[in-house]
């Protein structure tokens, strides 16, 4: 079964399990009264404009959405009890489909899992609440409203990743750790915005409108934090690729590195999203210390002097501490730092030894040896990719971390099978 097909095959089953729970799911909530036909409607324009109103982030591993309408998925099925809440949740989210004009797996997925975690929240608050106070009312209902919120985030990023996890390679666990920081938040989030649209709801159904703020809210600031992150990214890396400019054979030098980066962290699929992403960052901007060498130093033909050879490995400290000083890349400092420390412990700037040097900068170190060996440099001609790999092989366990050598090697195998051939018995002695 092709990883497509285990996706559709999931979707298939969490359609089946949505219709099934909702014929056996109880009839519990306000019913249908002109107030909770109004409250329904409001809350079903709401979130439509929710959904409209999600950022795209971009990642290595594809672009992932941040919605505002969490809260409001949830505060249905809490107002309008499970079966009638669950019907909107999921008429809103094929509108917003049909509106974004999203594929059609992805707008299964999200109709069917927003709707059975609706159900499944909504039916355990239903079935033990008292029906005559509000969600925040007793102890009782305040504690089934928390308890509501997390069975609702964790069912609903759990069935997301099993979807998911088949068509990105990632190992479930894998993904679920490098996306806990914002299903923690959601967890917290959720009970409170979602009783509080319940309580409104009681109060007026025009009243519900009042939500509106604290979601456009957060929405507007969260777009201008990352629109400056963007934009702080894009001035870093522009900078980064002007100073490589100063040395035409080192042009373009970080963009393939980040390449080859990339193809190492490809096999390492324990790794935390988060992780990659950060090594990743470090890898495109690893030489902005450049900015302090001399072009004396940077484009000499001739052997350098030992003050010229101390000024060229001052990069790796300036980078570093320039990082430090910009939240951003504030994570990416020691991997930049660190880059050409080697796993004997005779590299630059600290002597770190093995396990000692950033797991980020033994890759982009290997990354990095690699591509000035395939570059054409003006006291020698590019090595072959035969030739730069046996260097690489024969420095296993010396300069690079033998286990990121192996994973190296496995992942050139896979865009040049007939040359890793040559080089797995090596690293596997």
């Amino acid at each position: 079964m092709t990883h497509l097909s285990k996706s559709h095959f999931y979707t298939a089953m969490l359609a089946c399990a949505t219709t099934g729970a909702l014929f056996v799911a109880p009839r519990d909530g306000l019913g249908w009264s002109a107030s909770s036909a109004a409250t329904g409607l409001i809350l079903l324009a709401l979130l439509i404009l929710a959904e409209q109103l999600d950022i795209s982030i971009p990642r290595t591993d594809g672009v992932f959405f941040v919605s505002v309408g969490a809260p409001l998925a949830l505060a249905f099925g809490l107002a309008l009890g499970p079966i009638p809440g669950t019907l909107l949740v999921m008429a809103a989210h094929l509108v917003d489909s049909i509106l974004s004009r999203r594929m059609l797996l992805k707008s299964c997925v999200n109709i069917f899992d927003l709707g059975l975690s609706t159900l499944l929240s909504a039916w355990l608050y239903w079935s033990f609440a008292d029906p005559a106070v509000s969600a925040l009312g007793s102890p009782q209902n305040m504690i089934l409203l928390f308890a509501a919120g997390v069975i609702f985030t964790i069912f609903n990023a759990t069935m997301l990743i099993v979807v998911v996890v088949p068509l990105v390679g990632h190992a479930a666990f894998t993904m679920w750790r490098g996306h806990f920081r914002a299903i923690f938040v959601e967890m917290l989030m959720l009970p409170v915005l979602g009783g509080l649209v319940v309580i409104l709801a009681r109060e007026h159904p025009l009243a519900i409108l009042l939500i509106a703020v604290p979601l456009v809210g957060p929405h507007l600031a969260f777009r201008a934090l990352h629109k400056v992150q963007q934009q702080t990214q894009a001035t870093i890396e522009s900078l980064a690729s002007v100073l490589e400019q100063r040395d035409i054979y080192t042009h373009e030098h970080s963009v393939r590195v980040t390449n080859y980066t990339r193809l190492i962290l490809e096999e390492m699929t324990e790794l935390p999203i988060e992780t990659k992403e950060t090594i990743l960052a470090a890898a495109r901007i690893h030489d902005l210390g450049k900015v302090g060498t001399r072009d004396i130093a940077l484009q000499k033909t001739g052997p350098l002097t030992l003050d010229e050879r101390q000024e060229m490995q001052r990069h790796a400290t300036i980078g570093a501490d320039l990082l430090s000083q910009i939240e951003v890349y504030r994570h990416c400092a020691d991997i930049v730092r660190n880059h050409h420390e080697r796993w004997d412990g005779k590299g630059y700037p600290d002597g770190l030894v093995g396990d000692r040097i950033p797991l980020g900068a033994r890759i982009i170190a290997i990354a990095d040896s690699f591509d000035a060996m395939t570059s054409d440099r003006v006291y020698r001609g590019a090595l072959t990719t035969d030739q730069a790999l046996a260097e690489i092989c024969r420095n296993r366990g010396t300069q690079f971390d033998p286990h990121i050598v192996d994973a190296f090697v496995h992942a050139v195998g896979r865009t040049s099978p007939a040359t890793a051939k040559r080089f797995v018995q090596v690293t596997s002695r």
